[in-house]
């Protein structure tokens, strides 16, 4: 887990497109073949995943979506406060 991902907030995007992968494999009745991750193999325009069920190739880009306002800028207020915490806390053995 990167240390911009503290335990705050849980990330659901692989889950997500993988069920809009599921998806579009039901509508097309095809298999998704040619799998991609743009954004983690750094080629391409920058889409969480790109594939191809059958001859269409289709691009999929995860947003989060906010629960309340301001959810992202809170979220990353309490990861500063529980990553300082995690580096000035000095466990003791009991």
């Amino acid at each position: 887990m990167k240390d911009s991902q503290i335990v705050i907030v849980r990330n659901n995007e692989g889950r997500v497109c993988d069920a809009v992968i599921r998806a579009l494999e039901k509508w097309t009745r095809k298999t998704r073949t040619d799998v991609r991750h743009p954004d983690k193999e750094g080629c391409g325009p920058p889409v969480d995943l790109r594939l191809r069920p059958g001859a269409q190739d289709y691009a999929i880009e995860h947003t989060r979506i906010e629960s309340f306002g301001n959810q992202i800028g809170t979220v990353s207020v309490a990861n500063l406060i529980v990553r300082h915490v995690r580096k000035n806390i000095r466990i003791v053995d009991t």
